[in-house]
């Protein structure tokens, strides 16, 4: 009884220290976008999402070729670009595309909070006594709204609706394909397509229920899954165009990588996943004294597919976490499938509460540090006041124009101007001699066709490969430099 009532005094507070936090990122990203001109950005190269859900929203090629004007990349897939952009479209017309920032942000945190509550539900659905609910519910809220998610929960990019699908296409399966095979294995091929669909490097639950199917040797319906998503892909390649391949293919491809980098970002996301690996032992001991293979049960294929799917899935995710410029987002679907099998596997296998309790202790800790501003950040007022300086500046220069700032260049702050949210691998393919149409960017300055310019103060005599001979400087704007065309000077020999 005294376990029971630790448990579940700590899950209620590991909950509300969870909720307060992604409360406070949700109120926090309100701010920023009421603080002009409302791009600051929730996660890194958010401008570049924001951009393309824009092309979709009005109606325009959202696959284009890099080395043309605007320059800009698209990294990701289909799915994500047509679902953000009829949420814009629902939120209002796109003669001022203010509204995107917001739109996007808000489905976002309903995909968290739908996957959370998907989660606790399963997990409730196995144990429905009070204290392993609540335990549930804290745990499945860390799980898609704790501090490994953090800011990617509120944020223009397609990570948590990919893992929220992810999420529907496990619970799917292990709910029906024991008594409806045919119907989960059709279930769990739409949900991991959707996942693809909304960026390809989602396979983890794909990968995990095979996986599955693998050790109970039903070769039927591996072959069904994993035969029916090779060919929804190419389906959607042969569909998709030449420039849809080359976008997403280019993203796979043309990257470097640095395992160093995927090994760092693994150890993080193993701390702040902690609530669910200091559960391992217990995992061991359970997988031991049940052999989940030889069972029928909810728990046991729960607890089965999370320890066959999660360390292949964490091995993939450090390969691809090796790619220049990757974060901690692929590590969500491990974390996933470590939730999965804590919550709706271990704790109906194993008697007592002491794996809850030390979950949920942990949970507490790491929320209850992020709120306490012992580590993490719940405020994008710093980032969002630079930016407004910026733009005091940059607002009030001639167009067309271009900052060096690709938050400041977005279609809807700039009615004149050339969208130039130029794409995140820019700057190394011109240093690595790749030709862009007309000289890219640089001979757009050559040329005089930019009448202002915010530039890095840094900057010297010339700017992406051009000289800056026929620009003027004057003042600054938070690191940056003004430059402006004088119609005095020639262009540079």
């Amino acid at each position: 009884m005294y376990s029971r009532r630790a448990l579940a005094l700590l899950a209620l507070l590991a909950l509300g220290a969870t909720v307060a936090a992604f409360a406070r990122r949700v109120e926090a990203t309100r701010l920023a976008m009421a603080t002009v001109p409302g791009t600051s950005e929730t996660s890194g190269g958010e401008e570049e999402s924001l951009f393309a859900v824009w092309r979709c929203g009005t109606g325009l090629p959202v696959y284009t070729d890099a080395g043309r004007p605007p320059f800009s990349a698209t990294y990701f897939n289909w799915l994500f670009y047509q679902t953000y952009g009829a949420a814009v479209r629902l939120g209002a017309k796109l003669s001022n595309g203010a509204c995107l920032p917001m739109a996007g942000r808000w489905l976002t945190a309903a995909c968290a909070a739908l996957g959370a509550a998907g989660i606790a539900a399963a997990a409730i659905r196995l144990r429905k006594d009070a204290a392993h609910g609540l335990a549930a519910a804290a745990l499945a809220a860390f799980a898609f709204c704790g501090p490994l998610v953090g800011w990617w929960a509120v944020t223009v990019r397609p990570d948590v609706a990919a893992l929220l699908s992810e999420a529907a296409g496990i619970l799917l399966f292990l709910l029906w394909h024991r008594d409806h095979p045919g119907r989960a294995t059709a279930a769990a091929l739409v949900a991991f397509y959707a996942a693809w669909s909304f960026k390809p490097t989602y396979l983890g639950g794909l990968v995990a229920v095979c996986a599955f199917l693998a050790a109970h040797r039903r070769w039927r319906d591996l072959a069904s899954l994993a035969g029916g998503s090779a060919a929804l892909w190419l389906l959607t390649f042969a569909v998709g165009g030449p420039l849809y391949r080359a976008s997403l293919l280019d993203t796979a491809t043309d990257n470097p990588y640095f395992f160093r980098q995927g090994a760092e970002l693994l150890w993080h996301a193993g701390r702040i996943s902690a609530p669910f690996i200091a559960g391992l032992p217990w995992w061991a001991a359970a997988l031991a004294r049940h052999k989940p293979w030889r069972h029928r049960s909810a728990a046991h294929d729960a607890l089965l597919l999370a320890s066959l799917g999660a360390p292949i899935v964490a091995l993939l995710g450090a390969l691809a976490a090796s790619k220049s410029g990757a974060a901690m987002n692929y590590f969500f679907t491990p974390n996933l499938l470590l939730a999965i099998g804590t919550l709706c596997g271990l704790w109906v296998l194993e008697r007592g509460a002491a794996a809850p309790i030390l979950a949920c202790a942990l949970a507490l800790a790491l929320s209850g540090g992020t709120l306490g501003g012992a580590w993490g950040s719940l405020s994008l007022r710093s980032n969002a006041d630079t930016l407004g300086r910026r733009w005091a500046v940059f607002s009030k220069l001639p167009e067309p124009r271009f900052a060096d700032d690709r938050r400041l260049n977005l279609p809807w702050l700039n009615a004149h101007s050339p969208p130039l949210v130029y794409a995140f691998k820019y700057a190394g393919e011109r240093a690595r001699g790749r030709a862009f149409v007309n000289g890219g960017i640089g001979g757009m300055i050559e040329r005089g066709e930019l009448a202002s310019l915010l530039l890095p103060q840094n900057t010297g005599d010339s700017y992406d490969q051009a000289g800056l001979g026929r620009y003027e400087r004057g003042g600054t704007a938070d690191g940056f430099t003004v430059f402006r065309l004088s119609a005095a000077r020639p262009p540079s020999p």
